[in-house]
């Protein structure tokens, strides 16, 4: 018999101007069958950044443009336990998020 994964996913928006929005705070489902991430996938359509864990470490930034595209976003399996995640979308548009937890 295989082993069960469990993993969650969620699409959802994030408007323009919010600065370190917590994904398990806000989106609280994304967090329902994973409670520690051992591997991430953020897909983003436009440029965002976005922190792990606690919003006041370094920010990882998926650059989204006509001549750049950085999405999705992978986070190495096992690389690091990940219990949020916090988005900051500065690019003037709102953000159509796609975010899997493993």
């Amino acid at each position: 018999m295989l082993n069960s994964i469990q993993y969650d996913r969620k699409k959802f928006t994030l408007a323009t101007g919010q600065t370190d929005y917590s994904v398990s705070t806000n989106i609280a489902e994304l967090f329902d069958n994973i409670k520690v991430a051992r591997q991430v996938v953020i897909k983003s359509d436009v440029t965002i950044t976005f922190k792990f864990n606690n919003d006041d470490l370094p920010s990882f930034e998926i650059v989204v443009s006509s001549s750049v595209d950085e999405s999705p976003f992978q986070l190495p399996r096992d690389f690091l336990d990940v219990t949020d995640i916090f988005i900051t979308n500065a690019s003037g548009s709102t953000a159509n998020l796609d975010i899997m937890l493993v």
